[in-house]
């Protein structure tokens, strides 16, 4: 095995995705339960929170592992150190955040500044696996990761957007509509994870062979 550092970080950061997918499903309950709500608030209540706890457990254990992840990639691949500083930039906007009432100019501030570190952090992390495959000689993995990367951009920004409306409706009284542009920044979502996915397996399956 050639890098065995970024072998055994590029699992971690695998299996970090497969925890992300998870969460972002219990988003969309949370989403379609709060359409259900706006009818009925009864439905409501101790479900959303069972929700609410699964997610960010879920959400928690997979920074964790993607932060073990590139500290370990970038002992074989300087380039990760970049998708450590933004998961860092990340956490300190998520944290400064926390500080702002729901719906103020700061807090959403605050969380567009860690939506965009995430969307670098993947794309950093992708760069990091091409080049590895340059070092490899794998042209086949660095061109698949050109054609991920700009998949991922459109689908993450996409859903980015689509979460920022979704708040403003919320604010305003439109659950409902929120509640539907949750579900599908959910799925668009879900469609960028499994491409990030797939290329993690095939970036893990030359770093194992090789």
């Amino acid at each position: 095995m050639t890098f065995p550092n970024a072998f055994s970080g590029v699992r971690k950061i695998f299996l970090a995705e497969l925890l992300m997918i998870a969460a972002e499903v219990f988003t969309i309950i949370s989403a379609i339960l709060m359409i259900i709500g706006s009818r009925n608030a009864s439905v409501l209540g101790g479900a959303v929170i069972v929700f609410g706890v699964v997610f960010l457990v879920a959400a928690i254990c997979s920074f964790i592992l993607n932060l073990m992840g590139i500290s370990a990639a970038m002992r074989d691949e300087p380039s990760f150190k970049s998708a450590l500083i933004f998961t860092l930039v990340g956490l300190g906007a998520s944290f400064v955040s926390g500080f702002f009432a729901q719906g103020s100019f700061g807090k959403s501030f605050f969380e567009l500044v860690q939506s965009i570190a995430n969307i670098i952090v993947t794309l950093m992390i992708i760069q990091g696996i091409m080049n590895l495959a340059d070092r490899l000689g794998n042209a086949g993995m660095a061109e698949r990761g050109k054609r991920i990367m700009m998949l991922i951009l459109a689908v993450q920004v996409g859903a980015m957007v689509a979460r920022l409306v979704s708040e403003i409706f919320r604010s305003n009284g439109g659950l409902i509509v929120a509640g539907a542009i949750l579900i599908i920044a959910g799925i668009a979502a879900i469609v960028g994870y499994f491409l990030y996915l797939g290329y993690l397996k095939r970036a893990k399956e030359m770093l194992e062979f090789s």
